[in-house]
């Protein structure tokens, strides 16, 4: 489980302030007899790896991604999930930001001063990322 700071937990009006492996397992199991899956990638392996998983890039990837965020908004909104659920789901989407940020070599998507407004948005999110991985509590 992880904490996060009150004051994230204000701005972005989060319903709680864990987050928590614990939705992740349930999505996983949610979508575990359907044909389309909500986060197809989304294994078991990635969230209880095994010691070599464990230094698999891409398995962590299919966890902090936007297909598993969504695929917990959806179980929120019909399937009764808990409000709790929510705050997993933006911790998700941050760090798959953060990481979309940092791996980018694309000029438009990458840290670049040629659109100033998009160089801005990005070193907010960044800066919005270092506030929140520093007052995490683990």
């Amino acid at each position: 489980v992880f904490i996060i700071p009150e004051d994230v937990v204000n701005r972005e009006n989060l319903p709680s302030n864990e987050v928590s492996v614990v939705p992740i397992k349930d999505l996983l199991t949610f979508q575990e007899g359907m044909a389309l899956k909500i986060a197809p990638h989304l294994s078991a392996a990635a969230i209880e790896p095994s010691h070599f998983d464990k230094m698999k890039v891409g398995l962590a990837l299919n966890v902090f991604s936007k297909a598993p965020s969504a695929g917990l908004k959806y179980m929120v909104q019909q399937e009764n999930r808990p409000l709790s659920y929510l705050t997993t789901a933006w911790f998700l989407e941050q760090v798959d930001h953060w990481f979309d940020l940092m791996s980018s070599r694309h000029p438009i998507t990458a840290l670049s001063r040629l659109k100033m407004e998009e160089y801005q948005k990005a070193i907010t999110v960044l800066q919005n990322i270092v506030h929140l991985f520093r007052g995490i509590k683990i």
